[in-house]
């Protein structure tokens, strides 16, 4: 399917960028992994910010989650998109930044659905251990999204994490034959599948 390295990056790309319009892409989510301690951690987060010129992707947070202590801790990342019925799979690294209260999480924040920010309205910070089931959504909001001005709270635990990706390793899956190459912003390589 793809002859060149090119294609294949543009690709990438371009089915980062559907997932933001198209909830259901399985690029909609993705695995990410940091270290914690000398040990990787991983978890999926939601894409919420892709610009392929610049090669960042982007997505929200909780400050008081471990993911952001660990982002603080030890910027580098690695993350993975896998798409099971296109054989498609994309695995990067990268530096992460956590953008708490500055333009950049401001700007994040301003597109944040209000049900989207009810989250960071919880009263107690993400992964918080817990001897029984709470839901950590404030109880005046369980069964409603918050108003605007309701949500303003919310903005005290949100960071916008920013990823500048540093290398790609992209695989598409064929009969004809598999296709994998590694990129950096200044070279690419094919890859043996």
């Amino acid at each position: 399917m793809y002859e060149n390295r090119e294609d294949l990056l543009i690709h990438a790309w371009h089915e980062c960028g559907e997932a933001l319009k198209d909830r259901g892409h399985l690029f909609r989510t993705f695995s990410l992994a940091t270290i914690r301690d000398g040990q990787p951690e991983l978890r999926t987060v939601v894409l919420r910010r892709v610009n392929a010129e610049r090669w960042t992707l982007g997505f929200n947070a909780d400050v008081r989650s471990p993911k952001v202590g660990e982002i603080q801790a030890e910027p580098r990342v690695s993350g993975l998109f896998y798409s099971q019925p296109h054989g498609f799979q994309i695995r990067f690294r990268g530096t992460a930044v956590a953008h708490h209260q500055d333009d950049v999480a401001q700007d994040a924040w301003d597109k944040t659905p209000l049900l989207g920010r009810r989250v960071y309205l919880s009263p107690a910070g993400p992964s918080e251990r817990s001897e029984i089931y709470q839901s950590n959504i404030p109880p005046e909001l369980i069964d409603r999204e918050p108003n605007e001005e309701e949500s303003v709270a919310g903005y005290a635990n949100f960071v916008a994490v920013e990823i500048q990706v540093e290398s790609l390793d992209i695989l598409s899956l064929a009969f004809d034959g598999n296709r994998r190459a590694e990129f950096t912003r200044d070279s690419s390589v094919w890859l043996l599948p």
